[in-house]
């Protein structure tokens, strides 16, 4: 064999990879912050990067209570911004998002559950690292790139049968067929 790379009954070892691995954030992830030299957020983190995370927390096995915990705990610092409190009181509530997320990931039972919470770990750390920078990046740049990830988030969990769409659906199907059982399919459709 000349060519060292092919050890394998001819195969390219290079792609004979082990397990898989598990996802992680994009390359360069938040490097520039995020905010351009003008202020604005960049537009990747409201379009493509939160799709792409939202994606791999999905594949890592995430899910959306999960995730909204997270988001529903950082919005309600925004509430205590908006209700007065001063920025740099509300440090610690934002810091402490990074504790909650270690503690996710020691919780997680599994390997597979754990990938996606260790993904989720670093999406928060990485973030806050950034929000606490000030109230701006706090609100428009850390919040507005995890909305953008929930709602990534969710819609791809209802692409692959999850969330509450399905479960409406099967609710509304099994009181149209045991409350009404002598309609037609036909006539119950036609409701």
């Amino acid at each position: 064999m000349g060519n060292d790379r092919k050890t394998y009954e001819g195969h390219d070892r290079s792609r004979m990879a082990g397990p898989p691995r598990p996802p992680g954030l994009p390359d360069g992830y938040l490097n520039r912050g995020y905010f351009d030299e003008k202020g604005n957020i960049f537009h990747d983190l409201v379009t493509t990067k939160p799709e792409e995370i939202a994606k791999g927390l999905g594949a890592g096995g995430v899910t959306s209570t999960q995730l909204r915990r997270f988001y529903t705990k950082a919005k309600a610092v925004e509430q205590r911004v908006d209700s007065g409190e001063s920025f740099d009181s509300v440090v610690g509530r934002i810091l402490e998002l990074k504790q909650h997320a270690a503690n996710a990931v020691g919780r997680a039972q599994g390997r597979d559950e754990q990938a996606g919470l260790e993904l989720l770990k670093k999406f928060i750390d990485r973030n806050v690292d950034l929000a606490v920078k000030g109230k701006e990046a706090f609100r428009k740049g850390f919040l507005l790139h995890f909305q953008g990830v929930v709602a990534y988030f969710k819609y791809y969990d209802l692409k692959k049968g999850g969330g509450r769409n399905v479960s409406m659906i099967l609710r509304h199907l099994v009181f149209e067929f045991s409350v009404a059982p002598h309609r037609s399919v036909s006539s119950a459709s036609a409701d």
